[in-house]
Parts: C-alpha cells; structure tokens; sequence
C-alpha cells in the first residue's frame, strides 16, 4: 500500500487542522472531495485513519 504526495498531504492537512472543512480549504479541494478521498485511503489501508468526535463533545467548557 502507497499513498501519492497528494494524498499524504492531504491527510496531513486534515491531521493539523482536526476538520475535514478546514483542510479542504488549505488543499484546495471541495469537503466532499476530501472526504471521498480519505475514505479511499481508509479503504487502501483496511482501518480508519481518524476517530470521529462530535462537535458538542469536543468543545471544553
């Protein structure tokens, strides 16, 4: 299994920024297309690549 350049940046993007929406911004892609994209690679790798935490959970009081 070997993702492109483009796909590990994407996946770094997505990583640094923790939101599908945000890292569609910093690559230049459309949220939809970053997240056909990832699930993609998920598929290639046979495991998820990022846990899912709803927005409500994850802000600190």
């Amino acid at each position: 299994m070997t993702f492109s350049e483009r796909e590990m940046q994407c996946f770094v993007a997505v990583a640094e920024t923790g939101s599908l929406g945000r890292a569609a911004a910093h690559v230049h892609l459309a949220q939809p297309s970053l997240s056909r994209l990832v699930q993609r690679m998920e598929a290639q790798s046979g495991q998820p690549l990022f846990s899912v935490v709803a927005a409500r959970e994850a802000r600190s009081f």
